[in-house]
């Protein structure tokens, strides 16, 4: 049996039995859409549907690992890591990173240097 498909550069002719072309159509068969609530986009956390307290400690281990150095740094790490749910304004990074100083995360010298807690 001849069957003909499409691909993105062309069409192609492929000589198979009913039989081979079936399994084949089972493989490509188009999966059906996704549940919107297991997409990867619902799996990133949303800063809106979060406390500050809970926003606080998603920041945490991951401020350690990237260990900005100065203020500015501090703030742009804090927003990239909440980009993906819709950002975070700008008071409430600044109200987060007081939380940290406030506990002893670390601390912001006044010239915007930034030491954390060994």
């Amino acid at each position: 049996m001849n069957k003909v498909g499409t691909t993105s550069t062309g069409n192609v002719m492929v000589e198979m039995t009913a039989q081979e072309y079936e399994a084949l159509r089972q493989l490509t068969k188009p999966s059906p859409s996704p549940d919107p609530a297991v997409t990867p986009s619902a799996k990133v956390m949303d800063a809106k549907s979060m406390s500050r307290a809970e926003r606080i400690e998603y920041v945490k281990p991951r401020l350690m690992k990237l260990s900005p150095k100065k203020r500015e740094s501090v703030v742009r790490s804090i927003k990239a890591m909440f980009q993906h749910s819709g950002g975070i304004s700008q008071p409430e990074v600044d109200a987060m990173i007081k939380a940290l100083q406030k506990t002893g995360y670390f601390k912001i010298a006044t010239s915007g240097k930034v030491a954390y807690r060994v």
